[in-house]
């Protein structure tokens, strides 16, 4: 199975002012833990990112293509090949910075066969506090929170 996620950073005031940075990361749920899932590439986008980029992050980021076309953009596509059959977690650090704030969102889902499930998702409008969605997303693979908690201080994140 193969999996697109992007790192992105935009600057735009039309439609709207944006000064946003996006960074994705990938984890495998194995024997109750937490993995770390390395790209097989980071490339320049194109063309063929367009749907997968348009699927992905309007619902959890808020971010289109349309933001893409307006504004100042760099965007990187990581594509994750050969990804076995389990469950995944997907993290997303956005860093608004007009707002002068980060945040996190996650995209948790399992692959079976040819099929892909969504098991938990935020959206853009995510309210509840991190550490709350955490604990529903180790409760949904059957692990301790902590684990994710540790897995992603190793990035960089402090969720407290």
């Amino acid at each position: 199975m193969k999996l697109k996620l992007f790192n992105l950073s935009i600057e735009t005031q039309d439609p709207r002012p944006l000064h946003i940075s996006v960074k994705s990361f990938l984890f495998l749920v194995d024997r109750g833990e937490l993995h770390p899932v390395s790209p097989n590439l980071s490339r320049e986008f194109t063309e063929e990112d367009y749907l997968d980029f348009d699927n992905l992050f309007p619902p959890i980021i808020g971010l289109s293509l349309n933001d893409i076309a307006h504004g100042n953009a760099d965007v990187k596509t990581l594509e994750f090949n050969d990804l076995s059959e389990g469950m995944y977690l997907c993290v997303f650090e956005v860093e608004d910075k007009i707002m002068q704030r980060k945040h996190v969102n996650f995209l948790a889902f399992k692959i079976s066969g040819q099929e892909i499930s969504k098991l938990y998702s935020d959206d853009m409008y995510s309210r509840e506090p991190v550490l709350k969605r955490v604990e529903k997303i180790a409760e949904i693979f059957g692990i301790d929170f902590r684990d994710i908690l540790k897995n992603l201080r190793t990035i960089g994140l402090h969720i407290d």
